[in-house]
C-alpha cells in the first residue's frame, strides 16, 4: 500500500480515536458540530468512506474545539489538551488537500461498490461499472489537484493556517563528466511532490480497477455463448467450438462431449420457448431449463449456466483496491 495512503488514514484514525475513547470529548464536538466523530474501522473500508466526508466537511469546526482544549483555562485534562495539540499540529495544507482529494474518490468507489452489492450485478455489468469507474478516476487524473489545492487553501485561511507548501532541499547531485552545470544544491517545489504523489495513488487505483475489470470480463467472454443474443445468432458451428473450449477449461464441472452435444439441439429448443432471445439474460436461459424440464437433457448446460450465475462479484472495492 502506498505511504500516502497509510499516512493519510492514519491520521484520520488519531481524529476519530481522539473524540471516540472520551465522552466529554464527543460532547464538546457534539455541540459544536451537531454530528459524532465515530471511529472507522479498519476492517471494513466503507467506513473510511464514511468517516473522511465527515471530517472534511467539518474540519474548521474540529480544529476549533481543539484550539478550546489545548486551553487549560477551560478544565481539561492534560491528557486531552496534550492530545488536542497534536492533532492540530496535523492539520496541515497537505492534509487539507488530501483530505479534499480522498472525499471525492473514496464517494466514486463507495458509489461503484453499492451497484455491485445489488442483487442483480452480474460479472458483465461489474466489468463495465469497473471499467467506467476507471474511467472517471482518470478524469481525476487529468483534471489535476489544483481544484484541491485551491478548495484547501480556502478552508487553511478560515482556520488562520499557513496554506501553502513548503519548500524542500533536495541532497547534491553527482554530476556525469562533461556536463556543464556546477554541483549545487536544487530546490524542488513542495507542490509538485505532492502532485507526483497524486499522480501515483491514482494510477495505482487505475490499474488495480482495470485488472479486476478485465478479469471478470474474460470469465463473463467464457461463458458469453450461452447468452441469448449468442444462442439467437450464431451457428451450430460456433456453439460446438464455444463449448469444447469451455469444457477444456471447465473439465472439473464440465463433460465436455456432453456439453458439445447438447448445445446444437439446445439452440433450436430455447429459441421456440423463449420469447425475445436476443435480450435473454443468461439468468432468464436457465429459467427456461428449469420451466420445461431440460435439466436431466441438457445438465451441462444447466451446470454452466449455474455456475456463471454464482461466480461472486467483489462486495468490498474499497479495500480491494486500495489495501494491495
Amino acid at each position: 500500500m502506498s505511504v500516502l495512503i497509510i499516512s493519510f488514514f492514519g491520521k484520520v484514525l488519531e481524529f476519530f480515536n481522539f473524540f471516540s475513547t472520551s465522552t466529554l470529548r464527543g460532547e464538546a464536538l457534539l455541540d459544536c458540530i451537531k454530528t459524532t466523530l465515530k471511529r472507522h474501522c479498519d476492517i471494513r473500508w466503507s467506513s473510511r468512506r464514511q468517516a473522511v466526508p465527515v471530517l472534511q466537511k467539518n474540519l474548521p469546526s474540529v480544529h476549533k474545539v481543539l484550539q478550546h482544549m489545548t486551553d487549560r483555562a477551560n478544565n481539561w485534562t492534560t491528557d486531552t489538551a496534550s492530545g488536542a495539540m497534536i492533532l492540530l499540529r496535523q492539520i496541515d495544507y497537505k492534509f487539507v488537500c488530501l483530505l479534499e482529494m480522498w472525499s471525492e474518490v473514496l464517494v466514486k468507489l463507495e458509489c461503484t461498490n453499492k451497484s455491485l452489492q445489488g442483487k442483480s450485478a452480474a460479472l458483465e455489468v461489474a466489468s463495465s461499472l469497473l471499467s467506467a469507474l476507471a474511467n472517471n478516476i482518470q478524469h481525476l487524473h487529468d483534471e489535476g489537484v489544483h481544484k484541491y489545492a485551491a478548495k484547501a487553501k480556502t478552508v487553511c485561511n478560515s482556520m488562520s493556517i499557513k496554506s501553502s507548501f513548503t519548500v524542500k532541499r533536495l541532497r547534491k547531485v553527482k554530476k556525469m563528466a562533461g556536463e556543464m552545470a556546477e554541483d549545487e544544491a536544487h530546490l524542488i517545489c513542495a507542490e509538485k511532490s505532492f502532485k507526483l504523489e497524486c499522480f501515483k495513488v491514482y494510477d495505482r487505483l487505475i490499474s488495480e480497477i482495470k485488472s479486476r475489470s478485465d478479469i471478470y470480463h474474460t470469465i463473463s467472454s467464457d461463458f458469453s455463448f450461452l447468452s441469448g443474443k449468442a444462442l439467437n445468432e450464431s451457428s451450430v458451428s460456433y456453439f460446438e467450438k464455444c463449448a469444447a473450449e469451455f469444457g477444456a477449461n471447465y473439465s472439473k464441472d464440465i463433460d465436455t462431449l456432453e456439453l458439445v452435444n447438447e448445445v446444437s439441439t439446445f439452440k433450436f429448443q430455447v429459441k421456440e420457448l423463449l420469447k425475445n432471445i436476443s435480450t435473454a439474460s443468461h439468468l432468464d436461459i436457465l429459467n427456461v431449463i428449469s420451466k420445461y424440464g431440460l435439466r436431466h437433457a441438457d445438465p451441462n448446460i444447466e451446470i454452466a449456466l449455474r455456475i456463471f450465475m454464482t461466480m461472486p462479484v467483489s462486495v468490498d472495492l474499497v479495500k480491494a483496491v486500495l489495501a494491495n
